[in-house]
């Protein structure tokens, strides 16, 4: 009966039960052989502890349990004797079974409580090597530091921002790796009061600081810190990134609202607000300099407006010296300002910065030419001077006009100081041109231009050379010294000898501006015995200038002083302004003597000597050539149509091409501006008809022409100039001009706007007839519109053909 009840009893092996399932024996198994494919070597500091460890402890703990269950079945079988012995069996087999199932189920919640300990551990341990994994692919650098200050891991980022591989920093301070030395202090102090307080002012937010290189040097972060709380230790995790990029380009927009584009330095607002910013802090004197670059646009006008933008570049760099702030107030104007400068301290500042403009230049179109720099400096004092931004300013910009007046009228100064403004230098011009147009050799006219420059212009020595072709290549090598005449003729005799394979010629032939030889005594574009022979007469400096002609350099115009580098870019412009002119005039004046002489094809001769001479003016105001033929050709298209005989009109039209003839004499820099004309300007611009008749005057051939160079800006209602003549009184040749001048300027193109329709400009004509021209002729105008019988030139008639 025991054993039938024993063979109804389940068969319990519970000391070899299955602790696991298939599938835990298979975790257990992975995480195993991963442990063992940990490559030898690798910093085991950081990594989650194997599991290895536990599975041993795991089966250790089971066979101890399975050896209580064994021993408390044998300690009970006494105590089954005893109660067989008083009990029934059914009381016994009672009694066994729940030892039994008692010992089975401790087993059970075990076996289920290790498994959930396996697969806990487990999964920890894969969210550890998901962290890791995450951390080393981070963008952002990611390091961990214990309350010590101790860095205690380190990702790949972290070595690239930082410049510390992992191996070498593992274990060093943070403030002895990538603090500046500067901010250590308050690092550790930092660090100290949160520890002791709590108090972590910085924590759990971006902030941007300066970090240390491994190899020195500072550069910007954004860096977050948390904190990480553990079992009985405090530690610190921070992200961090570089953002050189992005100060970079946060300075650069900030610089482009308060810098000027060209120059770099502070552009006039900004400036002005430095100057505010400095008088509202009651710190003690300061002082600023107003500086005007003097001759900036004879620059632009001779070397055009790069060198002219290099000029203020260089004026720009030369003012920052000593921690001044300079601001571009405007155009060729700087303004500086002198922190904690008083008077003495800003005399010196403009010493100095004179003193070296004084040596300065900046690269002219060619290798061998500079461009010198000049500038006026005025100084002021802020509170002792002036008490408001506006009086500080202006009482600077009074004394800068102050110390130019000062400069030009003192006597020690050269010509370079001496301003030539547009009126002055018209007004010589001018006075050169009668000397070239009167009577007598072309040596004699060139020795009273000579002599005319170097008197009117404070130049100590003058001279013409002609270098390539020209109608007489001897008689125009004219020099104006003050000194022997033998010296003057052993010069001259140097220049002859020299020919055209002077240096100086090569340069200008390539580069076609001014050249400035500040130093006669060493400067190797001059021959030795030039030299020896400037400076045995004491002559220090010069200026050279070409002579064009028909689009080659035929000569050089010379200025000396006896100053050292005393030359500006008013000599060079006025100097190019005066060598057009001679160039121009004399070559015209030929052309004129050969036409009076010629005695065979006379009329064929004149015709085309008069397009040349217009062509000189045309060349000179900076229009096409093909204007001259259409104003000639309309002009005896019209004469024509009013009845005058083919003769008559052949004339009208050959005069009319000379009408702007004594633009010759206007400036460049009046003809060529882009700005409106003063009223000074429009009173040299206007004075282009009583030149041209002047010009033209008394030569045989030529009485027409200088009646409609006169004549042909008056108006019909007599609002015009230079006489105010009205209607009838004004020459028809001079009306018809006119009409056929202003319809071509209408028709086409110009660089400040688009020619229009011929039907437009008819209608504007039209408009203004009975008060700016002739109603005789504005109908004759629009009949030769009707028949559309208007010329074209005669390119463009072969153009209209084709």
């Amino acid at each position: 009966m025991l054993l039938s009840a024993h063979n109804k009893m389940p068969i319990l092996h519970t000391g070899v039960w299955a602790v696991y399932r298939p599938s835990d024996v298979r975790m257990l198994n992975d995480v195993e052989a991963r442990d063992a494919s940990i490559e030898p070597g690798t910093d085991r500091v950081s990594e989650p502890p194997s599991l290895s460890g536990t599975v041993v402890e795991v089966r250790g703990l089971k066979r101890r349990v399975q050896l209580g269950a064994y021993g408390l079945i044998l300690a009970l079988i006494p105590l089954y004797a005893f109660v067989l012995q008083m009990a029934t069996i059914q009381v016994v087999v009672s009694l066994v079974m729940s030892f039994v199932m008692a010992t089975a189920i401790i087993e059970v919640a075990f076996n289920h409580a290790s498994k959930l300990r396996i697969r806990a551990e487990t999964v920890l341990r894969e969210s550890k090597r998901q962290v890791r994994s995450v951390l080393n692919s981070a963008l952002d650098a990611v390091f961990c530091i214990d309350e010590g200050g101790v860095i205690t891991d380190w990702n790949p980022q972290a070595e690239a921002i930082f410049g510390w591989p992992r191996a070498e920093v593992i274990g060093l301070q943070m403030s002895e790796t990538i603090i500046p030395l500067e901010d250590r202090a308050a690092h550790v102090e930092g660090m100290t009061r949160y520890l002791e307080s709590g108090e972590g002012p910085f924590l759990n937010q971006r902030i941007e600081i300066m970090a240390l290189h491994r190899d020195g040097h500072q550069f910007p972060i954004e860096i977050a810190i948390s904190l990480v709380r553990g079992t009985g230790s405090t530690s610190f995790s921070a992200f961090a990134r570089d953002i050189t990029e992005r100060k970079n380009a946060e300075q650069a927009l900030r610089d482009q609202t308060t810098h000027d584009a060209l120059t770099s330095v502070l552009n006039h607002g900004a400036i002005v607000e430095a100057l505010h910013e400095i008088c509202n802090d009651d710190s003690g004197s300061h002082s600023i300099a107003m500086v005007d670059i003097d001759g900036l646009k004879a620059t632009n006008d001779t070397y055009g407006h790069q060198a002219g933008d290099a000029v203020l570049k260089a004026v720009a760099a030369g003012l920052a010296t000593d921690g001044a702030v300079v601001g571009r107030y405007g155009g060729d104007e700087f303004v500086v300002l002198l922190r904690g400068a008083d008077r003495d301290a800003a005399e010196k500042y403009r010493a100095e910065v004179l003193g070296a403009f004084s040596r300065a230049a900046v690269d002219g179109p060619g290798e061998e030419s500079g461009i010198p720099i000049f500038v006026s400096i005025g100084l002021a004092s802020y509170p002792d001077e002036a008490d408001t931004i506006a009086g500080w300013l202006g009482l600077a910009d009074n004394a800068m006009y102050a110390a130019r007046k000062d400069k030009s009228d003192s006597p020690e100064v050269s010509s370079t100081e001496r301003t030539f403004g547009k009126e002055r230098a018209a007004r010589l011009v001018a006075e050169i041109v009668p000397l070239l147009t009167r009577s007598g050799s072309r040596e004699e006219k060139l020795d009273l231009v000579a002599q005319h420059l170097s008197v009117s212009a404070g130049y100590d020595a003058i001279n013409f050379e002609v270098t390539g072709d020209s109608p007489e290549p001897p008689e125009w090598q004219r020099a104006v010294i003050r000194a022997p005449k033998d010296i003057v003729d052993a010069w001259m005799n140097e220049q002859r000898r020299s020919g055209s394979d002077h240096p100086l010629g090569r340069i200008l032939e390539q580069t076609r501006r001014p050249v400035f030889l500040d130093d006669l005594s060493t400067d190797e574009r001059l021959t030795k015995k030039e030299r020896t022979m400037l400076t045995g007469i004491g002559l220090k400096s010069a200026v050279v200038v070409p002579m064009i002609w028909q689009d080659s350099v035929v000569g050089m115009l010379s200025a000396a002083s006896k100053t050292e580098a005393t030359f500006h870019s008013w000599d060079a412009q006025f100097l190019t302004a005066v060598a057009s002119q001679v160039t121009a005039i004399v070559f015209m004046t030929t052309l004129v003597e050969e036409l009076q002489a010629a005695t065979a094809h006379l009329s064929q001769a004149h015709a085309e000597t008069v397009m040349m001479l217009a062509s000189v003016a045309e060349a000179h105001d900076n229009t096409t050539g093909r204007h001259l033929q259409r104003v000639r050709a309309l002009t005896e298209a019209l004469a024509i149509e009013l009845e005058y005989s083919a003769e008559e009109a052949g004339d009208m039209g050959l005069a009319a091409v000379l009408h702007d003839i004594g633009k010759i004499q206007v400036p460049n820099s009046i003809l060529t501006s882009s700005s409106s004309l003063s009223d000074q300007e429009w009173d040299i611009m206007r004075r282009h008809t009583t030149w041209g008749a002047e010009f033209l005057h008394g030569r045989k051939g030529f009485d027409l022409a200088e009646v409609v160079a006169h004549s042909h800006h008056e108006r019909w209602d007599g609002g015009g100039y230079p006489a105010g003549l009205k209607g009838d009184a004004i020459s028809e040749a001079a009306a018809i001009t006119c009409v056929a001048d202003t319809f071509d300027a209408i028709t086409n193109d110009r660089p400040y706007r688009a020619g229009r329709t011929q039907e437009e400009a008819v209608k504007e004509i039209l408009s203004c007839s009975g008060s700016q021209f002739s109603p005789r002729v504005t109908a004759a105008l629009e009949r030769l519109y009707n028949r559309r019988a208007i010329p074209l030139a005669p390119n463009e008639q072969v153009q209209a053909a084709a």
